[in-house]
């Protein structure tokens, strides 16, 4: 992994991007922009022209297209063109919540993370791995089980990740009708090849 406060940033940037717009946006864009752009240019510069490029092509959309690229993207209504469920993209079937969610839920459960019966979304959910990878992040640099941490993180991101994240982003990049949302796919893209 090469400069972890960059990936512990990123990862938690990007996971929250793979939410429904008017949940990420609900208090208004501005704020939202003003958070991340200063963490961007402290932590990781080499994502500050996507960051800028993300914030420039949120204005030049209506909400209403967001919104809908998003759906067309990761919920359908009939065909998702971009899954955001790493089971449909690891195994032959193409299931949502298949072996391998299950799989990565065992690892989360390894990390101390419980998986809230309630949950709405499945456990293997872009955004939701995204979370892992800040959670464990944060752990590797602030935990004495600095090997342990590292070698857990290790194994989500070389088995059940990357080979998930990268086929999701190329879809995103390739499928998405906004520029907004192209931008997010190069974003995962920079990200999966930096964690490798």
């Amino acid at each position: 992994m090469k400069d972890i406060d960059c990936l512990t940033e990123a990862s938690h940037l990007l996971s929250v991007l793979f939410y429904e717009p008017s949940e990420v946006f609900a208090d208004g864009n501005e704020e939202f922009f003003n958070e991340y752009e200063n963490i961007v240019k402290t932590y990781c510069p080499e994502f500050n022209e996507f960051f800028k490029r993300l914030r420039n092509s949120f204005y030049d959309e209506t909400f209403e297209n967001l919104r809908v690229d998003h759906a067309a993207l990761f919920f359908g209504p009939f065909k998702k063109l971009a899954y955001p469920y790493g089971s449909v993209y690891l195994e032959s079937e193409r299931l949502i919540n298949g072996v391998t969610t299950r799989e990565v839920e065992k690892i989360y459960l390894k990390a101390g993370v419980e998986v809230s019966e309630d949950q709405k979304t499945v456990p293997d959910h872009i955004a939701i791995e995204l979370e892992f990878i800040h959670f464990m992040l944060v752990k590797i640099q602030t935990e004495a089980d600095v090997q342990e941490n590292k070698e857990l993180l290790d194994t989500f991101v070389n088995n059940y990740f990357t080979p998930f994240a990268d086929k999701l982003a190329q879809d995103i990049i390739e499928k998405a009708e906004t520029e907004f949302y192209k931008t997010v796919g190069e974003m995962l893209k920079l990200f999966v090849e930096r964690i490798k």
